[in-house]
């Protein structure tokens, strides 16, 4: 049995600029994030990104009600590998935040076991 650390990244396929306008997340964003991932960790699992985005949330900001629509992207880190990947994701958050004009990107991460080695 192997310890890991799973992220988990959701990203939304639709957001508003600073000024308003309807914007989609192109190809090229996410994937330089994958890539990067890909990179550094060694792989990657994304949700189906040419389907409809398989997750919508709803949340409430300064009394306005808001819907994401949004992909997900997971990775596993060897457990002696956390604290280098926390730091990784936070760096990408505060990018992907900006980028994207969000308020906030949700990246979860917990402990997993799994069997075998990867």
């Amino acid at each position: 049995m192997a310890h890991y650390v799973r992220f988990d990244i959701y990203l939304p396929t639709r957001f508003k600029d600073s000024a308003g306008t309807e914007k989609t997340i192109s190809d090229q964003e996410i994937e330089d994030f994958c890539e990067n991932i890909r990179n550094r960790f060694g792989g990657y699992t994304e949700s189906n990104p040419v389907a409809t985005p398989p997750f919508r949330g709803w949340w409430i900001s300064k009394d306005i009600v808001y819907i994401d629509y949004l992909i997900s992207i997971f990775t596993l880190v060897k457990l002696e590998d956390q604290d280098k990947a926390k730091g990784f994701f936070e760096e990408w958050k505060q990018t992907l935040e900006r980028k994207l004009n969000q308020e906030f990107i949700l990246i979860s991460y917990y402990p997993l076991q799994i069997l075998g080695e990867l």
